[in-house]
């Protein structure tokens, strides 16, 4: 196993939502499925739960100068799979955006003082944000390293063991990836991308499938 990775600390554990919660939601009129690629309506105060699908976080500069050499792009921070909450908060530079990341993403909303009827859950919703705010610094870590192709190896190694279903040559991630959206992630250039991942390929260590999914050979 990577010397980053202890699989036990970047999966979660016990399950947010239930049978009532979903159904308590779609009475409220507080349930909706969304297309890939549509952005998921969001605002700071509330809490949202992914019941199905995969949902990107993406962050951006409220306000930037040129003069900084700063372009204003979107930065990935998150991908949040079925059974976690999203937390949006309110930040005067930076705005955030929740995108679907596969077709019928299913997510439904919540007040933060709706939790209050079920204290059980606002622990354990309180918990896996905890869970979220640990992997983001350790996906910080990885792509701190010097090399953008151990940024790149690494990044996709961690998807795979966070959300990775099992197949015979690895951790399939069920989710298509771009080379843009890698390239945001890493800070390269979408060229650099290409030829990276086509030498994690050549190393046996990837494989792509016609859906832009990996398949990730997990090291041990």
């Amino acid at each position: 196993m990577s010397q980053f990775f202890a699989l036990d600390e970047i999966k979660p554990h016990s399950p947010l939502i239930t049978e009532f919660l979903q159904e308590w939601a779609i009475a409220h009129c507080r349930s909706r499925t969304f297309f890939q690629e549509e952005t998921i309506p969001t605002r700071p105060g509330l809490l949202y739960f992914v019941t199905k699908g995969f949902v990107r976080i993406e962050s951006r500069l409220r306000h930037f100068q040129p003069s900084l050499s700063l372009d204003g792009q979107p930065v990935i921070l998150a991908f949040i799979g079925a059974d976690q909450p999203i937390d949006i908060y309110r930040s005067p530079m930076i705005s955030f955006q929740a995108i679907a990341q596969v077709d019928q993403t299913e997510v439904f909303w919540l007040y933060w003082e709706d939790l209050d009827q079920w204290p059980t859950l606002k622990n354990n919703v309180l918990q896996a944000l905890r869970h979220q705010q640990q992997h983001q610094r350790l996906e910080q870590t990885l792509l701190c390293q010097r090399k953008t192709i151990d940024r790149l190896w690494l990044y996709l190694e961690m998807l795979g063991r966070t959300h990775g279903n099992p197949s015979p040559e690895g951790m399939m991630i069920p989710f298509p990836l771009t080379s843009k959206q890698l390239s945001e992630v890493l800070g390269a250039t979408q060229v650099t991308v290409n030829r990276l991942l086509k030498q994690l390929m050549q190393a046996d260590k990837i494989q792509l499938t016609q859906a832009d999914r990996f398949q990730v050979r997990l090291s041990h």
